[in-house]
């Protein structure tokens, strides 16, 4: 049983790292970041806000909120190091707490960091490409030196 439960915790664990690590998935959690960091200046800024566009700004934030705390959540429960994983990810917690109202509503200018991080992740996956590409090209080069 237990053994199951193990393989099942890894199994799943590979599929949400599949997942977090898919373009798709990278360019919605960017999307969702633009989309509160707009709501979030635009609920600053705006001046003589109808209820109506309130209400909808809090139910779309919060909305986000969630799909970041689950998104946090996931990748702490899968990294293997449990509340350690808070510490080193602090901005991301606290940019992800569900909260719209108080104190907690500036944290929700935290969810760019969020954004900054998928920005550095896809450059540093754009380099990895580039250097994957030049290492097969080098390959090749030397594949025809030798005659192969």
């Amino acid at each position: 049983m237990w053994m199951a439960v193990k393989s099942f915790k890894k199994r799943a664990g590979e599929i949400a790292s599949y997942v977090q690590n898919r373009l798709w998935y990278i360019i919605l959690i960017a999307i969702l970041a633009f989309a509160s960091g707009f709501m979030f200046l635009y609920d600053y800024f705006g001046k003589d806000l109808s209820p109506i566009t309130v209400e909808l700004l809090y139910n779309l934030d919060l909305a986000i909120a969630y799909i970041f705390l689950t998104d946090f959540l996931v990748s702490m429960f899968f990294s293997g190091k449990g509340l350690m994983y808070i510490p080193k990810n602090l901005l991301d917690f606290l940019g992800s707490l569900p909260f719209s109202d108080g104190f907690f509503r500036v944290l929700r200018i935290l969810r760019f960091t969020r954004l900054v991080r998928v920005l550095r992740g896809i450059n540093t996956g754009l380099n990895v490409h580039d250097s994957i590409k030049k290492l097969r090209e080098d390959e090749k080069n030397k594949a025809k030196k030798i005659g192969l």
